[in-house]
């Protein structure tokens, strides 16, 4: 992690993604909150957390959950041949924000 996020301060045009499995807390039967397999180093040193999940088999959220200076939002995305793009719910008829 070091590692990357020096790449990242030398080179001020870079992103670096790093993905962090969660599962579920065996222990607990009623509201889970995951835990993330990887363990809590990787989210201090991350600057942003995305978590993602997937609301239908066509449609996942993302939620900017920790953010230095923006607010906490989220936004529904599609995966289809194309890549990523923006979902768009067919029985309404419009783009899906």
């Amino acid at each position: 992690m070091h590692m990357l996020l020096k790449i990242a301060q030398t080179n001020g045009r870079v992103a670096i993604l790093v993905t962090n499995q969660m599962q579920s807390a065996p222990d607990q039967v009623f509201g889970s909150n995951p835990i993330p397999i990887g363990g809590y180093i990787m989210s201090y040193a991350s600057t942003y957390r995305i978590p993602l999940r997937r609301v239908y088999p066509e449609k996942f959220c993302a939620k900017l959950g920790i953010s230095p200076g923006h607010p906490q939002l989220d936004t529904d995305f599609a995966i289809d041949k194309r890549g990523v793009v923006d979902y768009i719910d067919n029985q309404k008829g419009y783009l899906s924000v």
